[in-house]
């Protein structure tokens, strides 16, 4: 693989890259047998790595709306005859 050097943040086309092995065929193990695509979209599906974190964020976020609405105050608006008898 004798390929001239290229500064790693050069653009590099995936042709120039990879032009010497895009064409060969997919790679099938002899030994293991092909995995469903249904257990591979398991393998890869999300997980909780932290339990009961969302609960966390609602409950707080139930927190803070409750916070504000009952002490931030509305500011009345002024009597408009109170403006013109001042």
């Amino acid at each position: 693989m004798n390929r001239p050097y290229k500064k790693p943040n050069s653009k590099v086309s995936a042709l120039e890259k990879y032009g010497d092995i895009i064409d060969l065929p997919h790679h099938q193990s002899s030994t293991r047998p092909h995995m469903e695509l249904s257990a591979r979209a398991a393998q890869f599906s999300p997980f909780a790595a932290l339990t009961g974190y969302e609960d966390t964020l609602q409950e707080e976020a139930k927190n803070l709306h409750y916070s504000k609405t009952v002490s931030v105050a509305q500011p009345e608006a002024p009597d408009p005859e109170d403006l013109f008898n001042s």
